[in-house]
């Protein structure tokens, strides 16, 4: 997770040398602190355009999104992580861009109601949010199909 997290994803972890913002030494341990931080305070999102019907949460820091995903989604992912997490450590390691989005946590997460007894379990994706502090002037939506995928235009100050 170390590696995949831009340096945007850690605002409040950064330090400035020499003019420019790096981020300071973290430690595996300090990035994985962050994050659970960012996740444990989340809000529903009620994100636009997609056609899944999913739901989504944004942490409420703005660094991720948490996509719920279908346990067909979930099988589908883990049997393209090797080559997800190939391809994406090829392309940071060489700074290399990349449209793909960077998933940084899949789960699958369990509830049990002690009084009726029913047992539920929901598979997440946790993401980088890529218009975390950026200022977005035009949105694409970019899928396989141009059948019924439209946005709104964003009005810009």
């Amino acid at each position: 997770r170390q590696a995949f997290m831009s340096s945007a994803a850690f605002s409040d972890l950064k330090e400035v040398q020499n003019g420019k913002e790096i981020l300071a030494s973290l430690s595996a341990e300090e990035v994985e602190r962050s994050y659970i931080r960012s996740l444990s305070a989340s809000q529903s999102w009620a994100a636009s355009g997609g056609k899944s019907g999913a739901s989504f949460a944004r942490t409420e820091d703005g660094r991720f999104v948490v996509k719920s995903i279908s346990r067909t989604e979930l099988q589908m992912f883990l049997d393209c992580a090797p080559a997800y997490f190939e391809y994406l450590t090829k392309a940071f390691f060489h700074g290399l861009p990349t449209v793909l989005c960077k998933i940084v946590g899949v789960y699958q997460i369990g509830y049990h109601n002690r009084v009726t007894g029913k047992r539920t379990m929901e598979q997440v994706a946790v993401m980088q949010n890529i218009f975390f502090e950026r200022k977005i002037s035009k949105v694409f939506d970019l899928k396989g199909s141009l059948r019924g995928r439209f946005t709104q235009q964003l009005k810009v100050d």
